[in-house]
């Protein structure tokens, strides 16, 4: 999973890349590489590995639940969150005190979540 998490922050770079290149606008200075940690916080007790309900069989796979990997899962989808480069670029255009600086400040998100 965290493979996978890490390929999809990639690709969602290239992605931006090829689209500034297609529109004729500069590229962008690629962000420095950060990994995505999947990995439980601080505090909270991973979950068992499987769970067998009582009174079920034990041959049978349908049985079988598997908590901490539904956790894991859960964690590296929130991981997999792409942001909208167009507002970032707005804010930081309103920052620099361009032209349209108060129209951008308005469209620009409060905090970006990661």
């Amino acid at each position: 999973m965290q493979a996978e998490v890490d390929k999809f922050k990639v690709q969602v770079q290239i992605v931006n890349d090829y689209y500034h290149a297609v529109e004729e606008k500069l590229i962008p200075e690629a962000p420095v590489v950060s990994t995505a940690e999947i990995a439980f916080p601080e505090g909270e007790e991973p979950p068992v590995v499987e769970q067998l309900p009582e009174n079920s069989d034990s041959t049978k796979l349908e049985s079988y639940s598997y908590p901490r990997l539904d956790r894991l899962l859960a964690l590296a989808i929130k991981q997999q969150v792409v942001t909208d480069t167009t507002q970032v670029h707005a804010a930081a255009d309103a920052k620099k005190g361009g032209a349209k600086g108060k129209d951008a400040k308005k469209g620009a998100p409060a905090a970006v979540e990661e």
